[in-house]
């Protein structure tokens, strides 16, 4: 593994990489106050088979610049970030134009959108719980933007921490399955010393209300341009799986070669990355 920061529209992000600079492209997106490093057992997998693994922290995420103060996250932001690395990625005359792209939950919406609107620059896709969020009704967009203008005047508090290991022990917590070793080295990563102890490396912003709800219609929309054969991952026991109108989701794409469900909840890449990796190399393309 090796890990470099790079500049894309006036921020550094940081990525995380495996396998060879002229092999084939994966990358892959987490979810919403995820961070690469959390796939790293997955990426050695599919980089042993011979791909180029590239797994970037999202804008105010892991190590990756917070956006501007004045500014905040949205679907179109993390959409223009990944528009500018992949042409970054692409831009050796011994690259592929093509990658495969594998998004997680707000990565798989992210990633969703992009094989959409940028289907030429998509060879195969992957989307695990990543059919975009629950969707929102017309009364609840308008409350939420009054939440979300109510967040800018008094912005979610920063949550401090006594040590690394309470933040690790937090972690785990939420993802039970992480065993303390495995939660210690993710924690690590995504901490820094503050008054008081440590706080998260990611922009407390994440906990506010988005401006702009979700679509539904307008997703699935972009969802039927998909034109790259698609693989569909869910956790069985995840909540996900309840969305009411996720069976309409799946039938608004119109390339679905595969679609598997593993015996996990809402993280199958640090729940059973070996299973995951299994399914993946079952199903990618040969690289």
């Amino acid at each position: 593994m090796r890990e470099r920061m790079i500049n894309l529209r006036g921020l550094r992000f940081c990525l995380r990489e495996w396998g060879k600079e002229d092999a084939p492209i994966i990358v892959i997106l987490h979810g919403w106050l995820d961070q690469a490093a959390s796939w790293d057992r997955l990426s050695q997998r599919l980089a042993d088979l011979g791909w180029r693994v590239v797994v970037p922290d999202h804008r105010g995420h892991g190590r990756s610049d917070h956006a501007p103060v004045g500014t905040h996250y949205h679907f179109t932001d993390y959409l223009g970030d990944l528009d500018a690395l992949v042409r970054w990625l692409c831009q050796s005359p011994s690259t592929s134009q093509q990658i495969c792209l594998i998004g997680h939950s707000m990565g798989g919406t992210i990633a969703g959108i992009y094989a959409g609107v940028r289907a030429a620059r998509v060879r195969h896709l992957v989307l695990i719980d990543g059919l975009g969020p629950p969707s929102v009704d017309c009364k609840s967009a308008v409350d939420q933007l009054s939440v979300h203008l109510n967040h800018l005047i008094e912005p979610r508090p920063i949550m401090v921490m006594q040590s690394v290991c309470a933040a690790a022990e937090r972690l785990r917590r939420l993802n039970s399955f992480l065993d303390e070793g495995e939660a210690i080295r993710l924690a690590e990563r995504v901490t820094q010393i503050c008054d008081g102890g440590v706080k998260w490396t990611w922009d407390p912003r994440h906990r506010s209300r988005a401006a702009v709800a979700f679509d539904i219609q307008r997703h699935m929309e972009i969802l039927s341009r998909i034109s790259a054969p698609t693989g569909l991952v869910f956790g069985v026991n995840d909540w996900y799986v309840s969305i009411e109108d996720l069976p309409d989701r799946i039938a608004s794409l119109n390339n679905v070669r595969w679609r598997v469900g593993l015996d996990s909840g809402h993280s199958p890449h640090m729940q059973c990355p070996t299973l995951l990796a299994e399914t993946l190399q079952t199903h990618l393309p040969r690289p």
